[in-house]
């Protein structure tokens, strides 16, 4: 074999290599193509003091932005948190399985602080490999 076929050979097995480092995945890069997780809107209501029958249309429940909210697996670990955005929305990765949505726990001068409104009862969520699990979340304002 002369000079330029050994150049060849080794520039061949170069790019074997390299196309297989490309295409090989990382065990997150496999976990995160695999995962779905859960996308929703957060509502609080009720918005005014005194509701009526028919409701008024100005006490309609409202989209709730910056509202923080934990993803707790079975063994009520937390797993993920979210926060809405200001039009409510939130969404976050996680892989297939059981879980459960309640607003994050306050932290005040490093003790965990009372419940304060709004309020979110936990609701529990189920999440299929490579899917999206919608939810519409109903938070209580404390008003009455």
């Amino acid at each position: 074999m002369n000079k330029t076929q050994s150049i060849v050979v080794v520039a061949a097995i170069a790019m074997l290599a390299m196309a297989t480092m490309v295409s090989a995945d990382t065990p997150n890069q496999k976990m995160a193509r695999n995962m779905g997780g859960i996308r929703g809107v957060v509502y609080v209501g009720p918005t005014c003091p005194v509701e009526t029958i028919p409701p008024s249309a100005d006490c309609s429940p409202v989209l709730l932005p910056h509202f923080l909210m934990d993803i707790l697996n079975v063994n009520g670990a937390v797993v993920a948190s979210a926060e809405t955005n200001r039009k409510g929305r939130f969404s976050v990765r996680l892989p297939a399985g059981a879980y459960t949505i309640q607003k994050m726990r306050g932290i005040a001068g490093g003790i965990i602080a009372p419940a304060t409104p709004p309020y979110l009862e936990a609701i529990a969520v189920s999440v299929e490999s490579r899917k999206w699990t919608s939810v519409e979340l109903m938070a209580d304002s404390g008003i009455r």
